[in-house]
């Protein structure tokens, strides 16, 4: 089965540039035009409902070229050129601090080695108007899911998935996304890795 890499290039705060990866699995071995300009689209409409969450001036580039992955291991197997979404401008307020952010789960239903995969998503750089005394506002909550429905169906037979990577000579496998849900909690980015 394989993997396609849709990559959002966030700019314009403090710590910044960042990067965002959202992985799908076309029906072929490497994205279709159609399937790369739909995944596009779907990553770039998710970012646009979270707009509001963002701290002002922040600006998010969705690539309209998608890699093609092979998930067993993260091997480069093609490049596909879609059509490239406008950029999505933040409409947040002043910043919260910069390691804050909202935390997106994705479930796929899946047990790998004993136990269940699920995926994460930290969003940020988050706007002051997120935080309700230590916790998210429901609307900055209600915010991080509106984007998400769209991303499980779309245009083309392409769906988002987990990626499990190759750890341990094991090899990663990719498993689709059945579910988003929200953390009424901020979550705190510690590390990155692409």
């Amino acid at each position: 089965m394989p993997l396609c890499r849709v990559k959002s290039v966030i700019t314009g705060a403090s710590g910044l540039p960042g990067l965002g990866t959202a992985y799908f699995v076309p029906a072929a071995a490497v994205a279709t035009t159609a399937e790369a300009t739909d995944v596009a689209a779907r990553v770039r409409a998710f970012w646009l409902g979270v707009a509001p969450n963002l701290e002002s001036g922040t600006n998010v580039a969705v690539s309209g070229v998608v890699d093609s992955l092979d998930p067993a291991t993260g091997t480069l197997v093609g490049q596909t050129v879609g059509t490239t979404p406008a950029v999505v401008n933040a409409t947040g307020t002043s910043a919260s601090p910069t390691a804050t952010m909202l935390g997106l789960r994705l479930a796929t239903g899946a047990v790998v080695n004993g136990r269940l995969l699920k995926g994460r998503w930290f969003i940020g750089p988050l706007s002051s108007g997120t935080n309700n005394g230590g916790v998210p506002l429901a609307a900055a909550l209600t915010n991080l899911l509106s984007g998400t429905s769209g991303m499980l169906t779309g245009t083309t037979g392409a769906y988002p998935c987990v990626w499990h990577r190759p750890k341990l000579g094991v090899g990663g496998a990719a498993y689709q996304v059945t579910g988003y849900s929200a953390d009424t909690r901020f979550w705190y980015l510690r590390s990155r890795r692409d």
